[in-house]
Parts: C-alpha cells; structure tokens; sequence
C-alpha cells in the first residue's frame, strides 16, 4: 500500500512508519520539520501533494500544540484541503482518550458529547468530527497514556523514569485513588497498520491490559531498575487522600481477538525504555 503518514517526526508517527515499512509498505512522511527518514515538510506541503499518486491511506497523527487555550488542528486540515480528490482513500486518525468529558466511560462510537473536555481533548474530536465529514473511509485510535522508546519527559510514567535514573528517586503525586492506563507504543503502531491494511472504518480506544495506580507504577519501576542491575530508587509516597473521577478502561485485548498476545506487559516495557533514558 501506498501510505502518507503526517506528524511523521513525533513519538508515535515514527514507530508507526517503522511499523508500516516493516510490513512491506510504502511510506511518504510528512513533518513539521527536516529530518532523518522525513519525506515532505509541512510548509511544502500543498505544492508537494498535488504532484503525488493518490495514497490508498492516509494515517493523521500531526498533533495540537500543548497549549491550555490554543485549539489548533490546522495542520491536519491543510493536508486534507491539500486532498480534496483523496475521497476513496482511508483516512485513520489518532485522536485521544481525551475526548471524553470527565466521569463519562470511554466507548468505540463515534457519538461523543461535549461535556467540559480539554483543550487538547476538543481538538482532537475536531479532528474527529472534520475527517468524518469530509470522508466516507475513517478510523480513529483513541490512545491511552503512551510510552516507549524515544518518549519525551512530559507524561507520568517518563517523568518517573527521568527522577529515578538522575535522581534515585521517585515522588508519586496525585490522589491515592488515580489510576492510568499505559499502552506501548509499538503495540499502538501496529494496531495502526493492521486497520490501514483492512480499512477499519470504526473507532477504537487504544488500551492495554495495564491500568495501575500511580505508587504500583513508581514500584515497578524500582523493580525493573534493580533486574536491570540500576541503583534502585527510594519512592516517597506524597499521594492525598482525594475523590478523583477516571476512566474506565478496557483493555485492547478486549476489541482485537490477536491483541491478547501482542499487548506488551508495562514490566516489559519499562526494561526498554531504562535503556533508552539519560
């Protein structure tokens, strides 16, 4: 297949092109900027795709600033203005498990409310809603927490990782009650290329079979730093005793009957990342 692939510079589009070319794939990358393994800037991006064979898929993981009050999709919407014979391509979009209002249950329809979500959140059901209304062949990848190899310290589970390895020491924040669930990105990467390849028109929450609460995630970090023969890191536990409403996750293996066996344990997954992290 012939696939375009924007947001190609960030964490997941990367493992995503990998995963893809592994697979015998043709990939076309698109970024925000020059790098290795990127095949079109965004800035280029109208004069480059209309000299372009028609893509069988497009896969849209360009994300919104991180920015609490800047809803921003244009990037997306400039490759599909930039499309606009693109009609009998599959479109599959990673949005977010932030879609959905707080105290709502995540779920695989399409018919999300708007309830007080994020910024980050609302831009991501823009991105939802715009794609379905442009195009009849649309997926979406609602994603968890993702981590893995090349993560940046901005989420939970890394921040720990960087405190512990530079620090020897992990603080767990938050109410005692919070829990996350935390999928692996190359599982993420290749649920994306298993829908492109079968032009799953539906949505799916991107999970894993780990949801665990803040001070089991710092635990098993220390775990897995003492298997890797690390110096292990003193946890303090500064968690409050808080109400706190979450999500209700389940797991991938739930959705996918092959996922079962594919979903990485968190064990395993942070043993690579301690690899990967200064």
């Amino acid at each position: 297949m012939n696939v375009l692939v924007t947001g190609a510079a960030g964490f997941l589009g990367g493992h995503i092109c990998a995963a893809l070319r592994s697979r015998g794939h043709h990939i076309t990358a698109l970024g925000r900027r020059e790098g290795q393994h990127i095949d079109i800037v965004l800035d280029l991006v109208r004069d480059t795709l209309d000299t372009v064979d028609k893509y069988d898929a497009i896969i849209h993981c360009a994300s919104v600033l991180p920015s609490v009050d800047r809803i921003d999709y244009s990037d997306n919407i400039k490759v599909v203005e930039a499309l606009e014979t693109a009609q009998s391509t599959y479109h599959l979009l990673i949005s977010s498990v932030s879609i959905f209002p707080p105290g709502h249950a995540p779920h695989n329809r399409f018919d999300v409310v708007d309830d007080q979500q994020t910024a980050y959140g609302a831009s991501k059901l823009a991105q939802e809603r715009a794609l379905r209304q442009k195009y009849q062949c649309v997926g979406v990848i609602r994603p968890s927490s993702i981590y893995g190899p090349g993560m940046k310290p901005t989420t939970v589970l890394p921040i720990m990782l960087r405190h512990a390895r530079s620090h020897g020491m992990i603080s767990v924040l938050g109410p005692t009650s919070y829990s996350q669930n935390f999928v692996f990105v190359r599982d993420l990467a290749i649920l994306a290329a298993h829908m492109v390849e079968h032009k799953y028109a539906q949505a799916i929450c991107g999970f894993s079979n780990d949801t665990i609460d803040m001070l089991t995630l710092a635990k098993t970090i220390q775990t897995q730093m003492a298997h890797a023969g690390l110096t292990s890191p003193t946890i303090v536990d500064n968690r409050i005793n808080k109400p706190v409403t979450q999500y209700e996750y389940a797991s991938l293996s739930n959705v996918w009957p092959f996922a079962g066996d594919m979903l990485t344990p968190i064990s395993k997954g942070i043993r690579e990342c301690l690899m990967n992290v200064a």
